[in-house]
């Protein structure tokens, strides 16, 4: 009979930030952090949030240069997950961008897309906005229905893919991902659709430092 030790328990999830985009973009974490327009005049519908193009732009933050220091994925396992859905066929959007000032496509901390280049696919960039190998084909056209995406770091260097709760990508690199490993931090989290996209909730969440 093996005995547990009830002083030693599994790390829990923490969630970071929590923005179901039903009729607002508040933070409905315990963090509660701030967000703004940047740009355009961002909408609701179907209980997500609309990004009309290129000009809508959310991101975290009051005012510029604003780092919101619990969003720091540095040394952490992490998952970031959304639902989006492209508001039209042919379209590709950016969904996601990790920032370190939450202010600018220039400081990019890394970043989870879609486009169309070799059919609808998802692609997965680092900070230096170089995307890491083998993109994945969804194999339909993401205006027809929402598709769940998680992201996960799951070892030092081993990163996770999952669509609609399918692994589809298992990630080996030293690349740095959301500033995982920079003396710079992602410390922001900035919204754009190019081509018009819908986002639902989306989270990130901890559950420790590696």
């Amino acid at each position: 009979m093996f005995l547990v030790n009830p002083y030693v328990l599994a790390a829990q999830d923490v969630t970071l930030i929590d923005l179901p985009f039903t009729s607002n973009i508040n933070d409905v974490s315990s963090y509660s952090t701030p967000m703004r327009v940047v740009s355009g005049s961002p909408s609701f519908s179907t209980g997500a949030l609309y990004l009309a193009g290129a000009s809508t732009i959310v991101a975290s933050g009051v005012n510029n240069n604003e780092p919101q220091l619990h969003l720091d994925l540095k040394n952490k396992l992490y998952t970031i997950e959304y639902e989006f859905k492209n508001s039209a066929s042919g379209g590709s959007n950016n969904h996601l961008t990790m920032l370190k000032d939450a202010t600018t496509d220039s400081i990019n901390g890394g970043s989870i897309g879609q486009d169309i280049s070799g059919g609808y696919r998802l692609v997965v960039s680092n900070a230096a906005n170089t995307a890491l190998t083998s993109p994945y084909v969804l194999g339909y056209d993401p205006a027809t229905k929402f598709t769940f995406v998680k992201f996960k770091r799951t070892a030092v260097n081993t990163y996770e893919l999952w669509v609609d709760n399918v692994l589809v990508r298992t990630y080996i690199t030293t690349s740095d991902v959301f500033f995982h490993s920079s003396t710079q931090r992602a410390l922001g989290v900035f919204f754009k659709g190019f081509y018009g996209v819908y986002l639902k909730n989306f989270k990130i969440t901890s559950n420790g430092n590696i």
